[in-house]
Formats: structure tokens, sequence, C-alpha cells
């Protein structure tokens, strides 16, 4: 995209609203290079206010009624780290991992954890999930950012799935999401300056509106408000099966993302965040909301 000159004309740039095309990250920072992010999500969940929280209980082939609740509340936790190696030829090399990922639920039948700084007090019913948390924490992942791509080398999909599970999309490039902020060329971030961006792929629509809230010092304070619409996974569509699988449908959210203007890191983000789930039960779409708040915490070495 052709790169806008502002001298002059910066007052009437504040006043626009500018549509550009998604981050790709073309201007990811090299000053990253020899460093680490530690990146902490910390997020809760409760019913929404919508009351759709609420099922009719479902009948199964055999007569039963089984009752599909969505009134619990969650808290989660995930701290991973980012470490990054810039050859010669300008590629940019991340070995990414996961340092803990905690949950605690609470719902009509108790309250429930999994922390992987903490195995050894697990409840027992919990225990798959905290196997699956564990076989996280012991995987590495790697990617190279060449081109304004960011493409894994290295890794499962399961891991490159959970690396985003509670974060809004703000790019598709999914390891840097909610870590590194990049400004369209065709921006200039001043305070009033407004663009919007989207994409897609096989697995998300990404739609963002972004408004500079400020920009005098070291950080720059960005409001952001978007949509993600996800894809449907229709493989189990008419089983008979009882599955506990959530899938996500939509996230509707609105937040403030504070960026260290020198590195492109985020160094501070809190969200709102209305998701919309679907459970399959013996064939039968069962669709609810979340409210959910999302906060992160970026910290570089």
């Amino acid at each position: 995209m052709k790169k806008l000159i502002l001298v002059s004309f910066q007052s009437f740039f504040c006043l626009c609203t500018l549509s550009v095309a998604a981050q790709n990250f073309s201007g990811f920072k090299k000053e990253l290079a020899g460093h680490k992010i530690v990146s902490v999500t910390e997020q809760s969940s409760g019913p929404s206010a919508s009351g759709k929280e609420s099922q009719p209980p479902v009948t199964t082939s055999g007569g039963a009624r089984i009752t599909v609740g969505n009134g619990g509340q969650s808290f989660n936790v995930v701290s991973k780290t980012l470490g990054f190696k810039t050859d010669n030829a300008g590629v940019t090399k991340s070995m990414c991992s996961f340092n803990r990922i905690k949950t605690i639920s609470k719902n009509p039948f108790g309250e429930f954890f999994v922390d992987t700084d903490n195995p050894f007090e697990r409840p027992v019913q919990m225990e798959k999930m905290g196997q699956g948390y564990d076989n996280l924490i012991k995987e590495k992942c790697s990617y190279t950012i060449a081109r304004g791509e960011v493409k894994m080398e290295t890794g499962s999909a399961g891991f490159s799935d959970f690396w985003n599970q509670f974060n809004p999309y703000l790019t598709l490039d999914s390891m840097l999401n909610m870590i590194v902020f990049s400004v369209p060329g065709s921006v200039n971030p001043v305070k009033g300056t407004e663009w919007t961006d989207s994409a897609q792929n096989e697995y998300v629509k990404v739609k963002n509106s972004y408004t500079v809230l400020n920009a005098d010092g070291a950080t720059m304070q960005v409001k952001c408000s978007g949509v993600n619409i996800f894809a449907i996974d229709n493989a189990n569509e008419n089983s008979n099966a009882i599955s506990l699988k959530v899938q996500r449908l939509s996230s509707t959210y609105t937040g403030i993302i504070e960026v260290n203007k020198t590195t492109g890191v985020i160094t501070k983000a809190d969200f709102e965040v209305i998701t919309a789930n679907r459970k399959n039960v013996m064939g039968q779409k069962i669709d609810s909301e979340r409210k959910e708040t999302v906060k992160v915490t970026n910290s570089l070495d």
C-alpha cells in the first residue's frame, strides 16, 4: 500500500475514517531481535444478560432428558513466552512456549480447577483436561516472520489453537495477536485518528475499528471495537452422541490497548467481550452467550 506523506494535513486525517488492509506486520520491529516477550492473559467468563444462558432440556433417543446449562463462571490464566532472533537475511524466527495454564470453573455441580503449576491437587474429573494442558507446557513451537508474513515451522495444531483461546483476534497472525500491534503505513497515529481493517481465512473473519486516544508520549493508547466470526464445524452436526465440546460462533468486543511506540509491543489491553457459543447434544444445536472480560499484559525483557 502506498504510504501517505502527512505534514500540514494532520488535523484533516484526525477527523477521517481510513479503510486499510488487515495487519500483516510488514513493519515488524527489528528491535525485538534478541529479546523475549512474556504475555499473560487473564479471562473471566459468566452468563450474559441476554437470557440465552438458560437452555431447554434435550430428549435422548432413549427418552432421557438432559439439561444443558450455561450458568457457570470460569476464570483462566495463560502465561506464554516468545523469543525472537533475526538472521542476516532479515528473517526473524520466534520460539514460543506456554509457561502456565490455570482454569477455575464454578457451576451447580461444584468448583473445579486445573493448574499446571500445581498438578498434585488436581481433581480426578479434571485429569484429562490437565493432561492436555501439561502436554502444551512441554511442547515448543517455532515461527518465521519474513516479508510481512508469519508462518509456523514446528508445532501442533492444538498448540496453535490454544495460543489465542481467550483473546479477541485483532490480526490473523495468530502468534503475534494481542502481543504486537502494527499501525498501517497509510495511517498517521495522532490523537483522534480513526481507521478500520478486515481480513479472513478458513477459520475466522476479523473486522476491527480503531481510534487513537493518546499518542503524545512513549506509549500510544488506542480504542478498539470489532467482531470475530468463526467457521462452523459441521462434523458432528447430526451425531447422537453427548458431546461437551463448545464451539465459538462469534465474539463482539470493545476495549483499550496501550502500545509501546518504539517496539510495537502491546504493553496492556483490557476488553469486554460477548461470545456466542454452540454445543451439539444428541443432534440438537444448543446456542448460548457468555460475557467475558479479557486482560492482557506483555513485558519485554
